[in-house]
């Protein structure tokens, strides 16, 4: 009897030292015991380049380093991804710092964009503003015809959303300004749109606009006094030849609405409703060296649709100015785009003899451009 209660007592020790190791252990998980032995996971090989060529887009956004709650940080995984595919297809041209000087640079035409100056020429947002990120993945997507951005329609999206959020690393500030920004509303093209009566009031607004100043009579840089301009962002460029039917910002009446509101930051100024609202007859009037002979009578007609001056324009109500800037506006874009339907005019009379000098800040004038040359060293 004696033996066999010292051998329960004995058990029941076991089974207390037992239970007393097994509370020990759970306690030192429990207060972190063990996991300063635990070396936090290396940072991986994409991370510590994105590092040595642009510290300043990972650190930027005040993310955590990697390792430190891998999973939760998802905008550094993309940044140091969109460096390997930036790295991969896009810096040949605009540079391992994003300064457009990459080693292809000297070779083309058109000058690779330096994303560090901030300006985007295609964008939906208001003039001087950053682009949506939707813009930037259009223009990746799509290329910029007849220029030297390819299209990237093939490459992943994860790709190429990496990609855009590494290209917002080389502007500073783009947290902040992009919060400023301001989508530019673009309607549905009309029913009429391209009608015969669209397009003759559309001649009306590209003459009282003066387009012709910069894309010449006819669209295609005849007698006009601006042959190009010089940016410091942007580079030489000259306007568009209308009559190629390429637009860089996309071929859609909505596309060319769009780029005529927003305008294209240092190369074209935006008409928008604070200045396509006053197309006029007084104002056509002085714009003949940019008509075709005989051309003012045909245009009457459709003349007689404007006001007759600028002042006329501020007596309309709110409603009827609003009515007026839309219809200026798809009449302007019906007849740019009519101007790719003959893509070699008749020929103009030739430009005078004493041409006007160009404007200050602009380069020398250059009438008479032809197909193979307006339009090739415009910047993007």
């Amino acid at each position: 009897m004696t033996s066999l209660v010292r051998k329960r007592k004995h058990r029941a020790w076991g089974q207390t030292a037992l239970l007393a190791v097994g509370l020990t252990g759970t306690l030192g998980l429990l207060l972190g015991a063990d996991a300063s032995q635990t070396p936090p996971p290396a940072a991986t090989d994409s991370t510590a380049a994105a590092k040595a060529k642009n510290p300043y887009a990972l650190d930027h956004f005040h993310t955590n380093e990697p390792g430190e709650y891998v999973n939760y940080n998802q905008r550094q995984r993309l940044i140091g991804l969109g460096l390997e595919i930036y790295t991969t297809h896009c810096a040949g041209c605009h540079g391992d710092q994003g300064d457009g000087d990459g080693p292809a640079a000297a070779r083309l035409l058109v000058k690779p964009r330096n994303f560090k100056a901030g300006v985007f020429k295609f964008r939906s947002t208001k003039q001087l503003q950053l682009p949506l990120e939707a813009d930037l993945h259009r223009t990746i997507t799509k290329g910029l015809p007849g220029a030297s951005m390819p299209a990237f329609p093939l490459m992943p999206e994860n790709d190429r959303v990496a990609v855009i959020e590494y290209l917002k690393t080389f502007v500073p500030d783009w947290d902040k300004l992009a919060r400023q920004r301001e989508v530019v509303p673009v309607p549905l093209a009309p029913m009429d749109f391209g009608s015969e009566e669209r397009i003759g009031r559309g001649r009306v607004v590209y003459l009282t606009m003066q387009c012709g100043r910069c894309h010449g009579m006819e669209g295609a840089g005849t007698n006009a006094t601006i042959g190009y301009v010089d940016d410091p962002a942007l580079g030489h460029i000259r306007p568009r030849n209308f009559t190629r039917g390429r637009y860089r910002g996309g071929n859609n009446p909505e596309d060319v609405y769009r780029t005529f509101n927003t305008g294209l930051g240092g190369a074209m100024p935006k008409f928008d409703a604070s200045v396509i609202l006053y197309a006029n007859q007084q104002t056509l009037a002085t714009q003949t060296a940019y008509m075709f002979p005989g051309e003012m009578k045909k245009l009457e007609p459709y003349a007689k649709q404007f006001a007759a001056d600028p002042g006329a324009l501020f007596k309309l109500t709110e409603t009827e100015k609003q009515q007026l800037v839309e219809r200026n506006n798809w009449d302007l874009v019906s007849y740019v785009l009519s101007l790719t339907k003959d893509p070699k005019p008749t020929a103009p009379p030739p430009a005078p003899e004493v041409a006007p000098a160009a404007e200050a800040g602009t380069g020398k004038a250059e009438g008479n451009q032809t197909d193979s040359t307006s339009g090739d060293a415009d910047g993007y």
